[in-house]
C-alpha cells in the first residue's frame, strides 16, 4: 500500500463515491444515526470489509472509546478482543501515528515507524491473527466537544489503492459539515425528574457511577440502578449514547 496520495485528480467514479457516502449521512437525523449510517456507507461504497467508529472528546481519549461502533458482526467480535486485550497497544495510537493523525487526518500502517514492544506484539497476535493487511485510520471533528478515529481494515492487501485513500481523504474533510449541522440541532429532551436530569448531566460529564454516588451522597449501587432507569427512559442504548443526548438537552435554566 502506498504511504502518499496521489498528486493527480481523482477519478469520476471517486468522486461518486464521496458524494454517495456524503448523501447516506446527510439523510441522518441525529449524531448516532450518522455514526451507524457512516461505517455502513464507507463498507459498502468502498468494499471494504471492517469499519470501526471511534469517538472521545480528544485524539487521544477517542482511542479510550468503552463502546467503539462496528456494524458488522466479525467486526464486533474483533473489537471485544480489541477491548479485553489490545486498546493499551493500538499502533494508531503510537506517538508517531497520532502525529500523523493531527497533521494530516489519515495515517495507514505502512506509514507507522518505530514499532516496538506493545505496538509490534498487537500488529503480529491481533491484525495478523485477524488477517487484516490493509489498515489505515482517519480523524475528523464532528463537533467542537468530539474527536473521532474512523478505522478501515480488510484482509486484500490492495482494498485500499492510491486513489481510495486520496477519496477517503477529501471525505473525511467533508463529513464535519454535515457532522456539525446535527450537533447544532436543539435536541428534545425526556420528561425526566430533576434528579433524572441531573444525573444525565453528570454522566455526560464523564463521571463514574462512584464520583456520581460521591456528589449526590448516594451509594454507587444506587447510581447504577439509577442510570439504568435512565437509559430506558431515554431509550438510549449505552451509557455514550446518553452522554451524546445529554450534552446536547437546552439549558434547563
Amino acid at each position: 500500500m502506498s504511504q502518499a496520495l496521489p498528486s493527480s485528480p481523482l477519478e469520476v467514479d471517486d468522486y461518486e463515491r464521496v458524494l454517495s457516502v456524503l448523501e447516506d449521512v446527510s439523510a441522518t437525523s441525529s449524531l448516532d444515526e450518522f455514526r451507524s449510517t457512516l461505517v455502513g456507507s464507507i463498507g459498502r461504497r468502498f468494499n471494504i470489509q471492517h469499519v470501526t467508529y471511534f469517538r472521545g472528546h480528544s485524539l487521544t481519549a477517542a482511542f479510550r472509546d468503552p463502546e467503539p461502533y462496528a456494524a458488522e458482526e466479525l467486526t464486533r467480535r474483533g473489537l471485544r478482543e480489541y477491548l479485553d486485550r489490545w486498546s493499551s497497544a493500538d499502533v494508531f495510537a503510537t506517538e508517531d501515528a497520532r502525529d500523523r493523525l493531527h497533521r494530516t487526518g489519515t495515517v495507514t500502517l505502512d506509514q507507522v515507524r518505530r514499532l516496538s514492544g506493545p505496538a509490534r506484539q498487537y500488529v503480529a497476535q491481533f491484525l495478523h491473527q485477524w488477517n487484516l493487511t490493509t489498515c489505515a485510520a482517519f480523524t475528523f471533528r464532528p463537533s467542537t466537544e468530539e474527536t473521532v478515529v474512523l478505522g478501515v481494515f480488510d484482509s486484500d492487501p490492495a482494498a485500499l489503492q492510491v486513489h481510495d485513500l486520496a477519496a477517503l481523504g477529501l471525505l473525511r474533510r467533508h463529513l464535519p459539515t454535515v457532522a456539525r449541522s446535527l450537533a447544532t440541532q436543539p435536541a428534545s429532551v425526556p420528561s425526566l425528574t430533576a434528579r433524572q436530569r441531573e444525573l444525565a448531566e453528570l454522566v455526560a460529564l464523564g463521571l463514574t457511577n462512584a464520583e456520581i454516588g460521591r456528589r449526590l451522597c448516594l451509594a454507587e449501587d444506587t447510581i447504577k440502578k439509577y442510570v439504568s432507569i435512565l437509559l430506558a427512559r431515554t431509550g438510549c442504548a449505552t451509557r455514550t449514547e446518553l452522554a451524546v443526548h445529554a450534552s446536547r438537552w437546552p439549558s434547563a435554566v
